[in-house]
């Protein structure tokens, strides 16, 4: 295997999830990818079947919290480009609007949030934070370093506790009794924050 440029040390074969850090979504990981990285310095390379997994998981996370956003703050195509003074039909085609205002498809037509077609008016960039948070730049880390492990682990071990607890109260009280909609009886809730591919 090719040694690192930085450092001159060995890559070696990785298979883990990624902590991705990224300052307009947040941090958030992917499902396990392949990628070799530095016995050194901790350089990572990823394959080009990683780097399709992790812009998959960045989209759905951009989606995902667009489409949290409040119903009220999203305009349609038409006012869209009134306010950036161009024509729907250019207002489409233009892969930089498409790219740096945040937008959502709703029944086949695109809605796009007021606050980041505003911001594109002014500066040319229309993203912004979705998450707070303090990542100024996208970083990538392997979920396995040590200092994540404990991080995660003690948030799922809470978290664990608790959906438990409420999966054991759905199974003595009524439904409607409990916030939310919970499944039919019989069935128990999984955990909101677990990988499908938890057990691989």
């Amino acid at each position: 295997m090719a040694s690192c440029e930085n450092c001159r040390q060995q890559y070696r074969s990785v298979t883990d999830r990624i902590v991705i850090q990224d300052k307009y979504f947040g941090e958030f990981r992917t499902s396990r990818v392949k990628f070799s990285q530095c016995e050194g310095c901790g350089n990572i390379m990823f394959t080009p079947q990683a780097l399709k997994i992790i812009d998959k998981t960045k989209l759905n996370r951009k989606i995902y919290l667009i489409n949290r956003q409040p119903i009220g703050e999203f305009i349609s195509s038409s006012e869209t480009a009134k306010i950036l003074k161009i024509s729907r039909q250019a207002l489409h085609k233009n892969l930089i609007i498409g790219g740096r205002v945040f937008r959502t498809l709703i029944g086949g037509k695109y809605y796009y949030l007021k606050k980041s077609v505003m911001r594109f008016k002014k500066r040319k960039e229309g993203r912004y934070p979705l998450v707070r948070n303090s990542f100024s730049q996208i970083k990538f880390i392997p979920f396995n370093k040590q200092e994540n492990v404990k991080e995660f682990s003690i948030d799922w071990q809470k978290l664990d506790k608790e959906w438990d607890f409420y999966n054991r109260l759905r199974e003595s009280t009524p439904y409607n009794y409990l916030p939310g909609t919970p499944p039919a009886k019989g069935i128990r809730l999984k955990h909101p924050g677990r990988f499908s591919d938890e057990s691989k």
